[in-house]
């Protein structure tokens, strides 16, 4: 959902889901009540949308008012505003929370939704969008925390600093980057410091990669006689066979299957781009024998949790679903990651393997740039190999230093 959306149409979009989900009535009131004051709060400032400037602002004046009842009642504007941000920012509304250290409202939170307006037109992902916003959010926090009034007296001394103490630097160093340009070119600062945001080294890994024997290996240990066994292999066969990304596999509706024409057609959730598959002969009979079994829902996601409410399945779901059978299969895993992303890079190793174009792996893979793709070249060192050019002899005076020339 995007920031032009009414608070009132997000609120009442929570908690429709909160009472689909059988949430307690107690609960419903508790986070209508929440709501209800953030919403007089915003009219008074004469705000109509979301943002995460205004939410500051609201739990910052709210702790003034509630200092003396107590921790309880700021957790549970907490828990009622990470439940709204999810919503507002296009995410699927988590069951529970963990609770944070809300940050105080600063005098430089006015630049944030200005600042977030500008990467919606470059950034698909709203999690991309939310992380930013939240890495600008602590910046102006240091900033205050240095008796900073204005962005001119910002120098790289602080921005050098600020970077220190970030946890997530390279996200961190991103969203400064582009701060900083767009700060210049608004005039809020004389000089564009983008440049001196420190650089970010990173050991780039080798993609994990399972053989073939070994993915059938695992799969074969799936009990498929149960309901869970056959929703974990049809899931984990879709991962395997098609490269998908376990988000887009938990995330996958029954409108995404065209058994016509025998694909699968999605839009990726990390990416937002569209991209169509084959509907292979063995993911169909999978999916067929987990939706013969599948609990009773009006959800539109195929792949659901078995115990009630019946939610669409998580990702980390997945993930340990996997490792278990990974376990189960007795798989040598030694140095090597266990994650369902695991089998999209086993994927894309298999089609090199078989001497399929690297721009057919792009389109296979739904990347939209070829340097994505060029992170799977690290495995494929057969093909490799087949690139070598013949080592000339030695001339000259290298030769002379072998021994195996004359000097010429």
């Amino acid at each position: 959902m995007d920031q032009t959306s009414q608070l009132e149409l997000l609120v009442e979009n929570v908690l429709a889901v909160l009472r689909e989900r059988g949430n307690s009535e107690n609960t419903v009131i508790r986070h209508e009540r929440a709501y209800s004051r953030l919403i007089q709060y915003a009219h008074s400032k004469g705000q109509t949308v979301y943002t995460d400037a205004l939410i500051k602002e609201f739990l910052h004046e709210q702790e003034k008012i509630l200092s003396t009842k107590g921790p309880r009642f700021m957790e549970q504007y907490e828990i009622a505003f990470h439940k709204l941000s999810d919503v507002a920012y296009g995410q699927k509304m988590r069951l529970r929370h963990l609770l944070t250290v809300p940050l105080k409202a600063t005098q430089f939170d006015w630049m944030l939704p200005l600042f977030e307006e500008k990467i919606r037109r470059r950034l698909k992902n709203p999690a991309d969008i939310k992380t930013r916003v939240q890495n600008l959010s602590l910046f102006f926090a240091y900033l205050e925390s240095q008796n900073i009034v204005t962005l001119t007296e910002v120098n790289i001394d602080h921005i050098a600093s600020a970077f220190a103490n970030a946890e997530d630097k390279p996200h961190f160093r991103s969203t400064m980057r582009e701060f900083l340009t767009y700060a210049a070119d608004m005039r809020w600062i004389p000089v564009d410091l983008s440049s001196f945001v420190p650089k970010v080294r990173r050991h780039k890994t080798v993609p994990t990669v399972y053989s073939k024997p070994e993915i059938e290996k695992f799969l074969a240990v799936v009990d498929r006689t149960t309901r869970s066994g056959r929703r974990r292999y049809a899931a984990l066969l879709l991962c395997a066979r098609l490269g998908l990304r376990n988000s887009d596999v938990c995330s996958l509706e029954f409108s995404s299957i065209d058994h016509a024409k025998q694909v699968i057609s999605i839009v990726q959730s990390k990416t937002g781009i569209p991209l169509t598959l084959p509907l292979l002969p063995d993911v169909q009979a999978a999916l067929n024998e987990y939706i013969e079994v599948r609990p009773e829902s009006d959800l539109p996601q195929i792949f659901l949790r078995h115990r009630a409410p019946h939610l669409p399945l998580r990702n980390t779901t997945l993930d340990y679903e996997l490792r278990t059978l990974l376990k189960d299969a007795n798989i040598n895993t030694d140095g090597k990651k266990r994650g369902t992303h695991s089998l999209r890079s086993s994927f894309a190793s298999a089609l090199l393997n078989e001497g399929v174009s690297y721009p057919v792996i792009q389109k296979a893979l739904g990347h939209s740039s070829p340097n994505a793709t060029k992170y799977y070249t690290k495995i494929d060192f057969t093909q490799l190999r087949d690139c070598a050019l013949e080592v000339p002899r030695p001339s000259g005076n290298f030769a002379t230093l072998l021994g195996k020339g004359v000097r010429s």
